[in-house]
């Protein structure tokens, strides 16, 4: 699966994410922005808005990926887009010990189908500065 396929099951899953608001805090992610550059150096491949939460979705298709990812500042506890935090990765590729506190992790089974394997637990310390700066960015997109 390429990088792009992943991100696309990627928007699928923030569009379609916590079904059920009573179990999971939240609706869907009315609000996407993929791989938006703004005033800030992360880039996140997908970051979304259900209500007035945040969720990043990191899209990795190798380990080495993955593990390299994990060395970025804002990956940091407290830096970083995303009140929730999750790596979609292929199928089998990562497992829930690989994670960093606090990621949830979801396989991408096929285009449109992923699972669930590990739940993020929401947090409180993450750069709300960098997400309105991804905001604005994606408001001047549509002004244009």
């Amino acid at each position: 699966m390429t990088h792009a396929e992943l991100i696309e099951v990627g928007r699928r899953f923030l569009r379609e994410l916590y079904e059920n608001a009573m179990t999971h805090g939240h609706g869907r992610c009315s609000v996407i922005a993929v791989e938006q550059r703004a005033m800030t150096d992360e880039i996140p491949d997908l970051l979304g808005w259900c209500a007035e939460k945040s969720v990043l979705v990191e899209c990795k298709v190798s380990r080495s990926d993955f593990f390299a990812d994990q060395k970025k500042r804002w990956r940091s506890k407290s830096a970083g887009v995303g009140r929730t935090r999750w790596y979609m990765v292929p199928s089998g590729l990562i497992y829930s010990a690989d994670l960093p506190e606090g990621y949830g992790l979801v396989w991408a089974i096929g285009p449109k189908a992923w699972q669930v394997i590990e739940r993020p637990t929401p947090r409180e310390d993450f750069d709300l500065a960098a997400e309105r700066y991804i905001l604005l960015a994606l408001a001047r997109k549509i002004k244009s």
